[in-house]
């Protein structure tokens, strides 16, 4: 692989030290189980928290079943397959 083609792939990457709710649909689902789960905590015990959590989990859940999931495959210009990305 040439310098040139190796610098357009490490361009197409990002890294960081945290997760983002654009990259990972399940980060977002684990924080507000983990906020639900701490506001029922005895020493917090705040339900209306929890309340709030669970009805964003449930307007996710129904965004997502009106989603169409995308296309898996992925062709370059000349029509030829090059990457199969199941979706979550």
């Amino acid at each position: 692989m040439d310098d040139e083609l190796s610098q357009q792939l490490q361009d197409c990457i990002a890294l960081g030290v945290a997760r983002t709710p654009h990259q990972n649909l399940l980060f977002i689902v684990d924080q507000l189980v983990e906020s639900a789960a701490r506001a029922l905590s005895p020493g917090v015990n705040d339900p209306y928290t929890a309340i709030i959590c669970m009805r964003w989990l449930g307007s996710g859940l129904i965004v997502m079943t009106h989603r169409q999931d995308p296309e898996p495959y992925r062709y370059d210009s000349d029509e030829n397959l090059r990457v199969v990305a199941k979706s979550v």
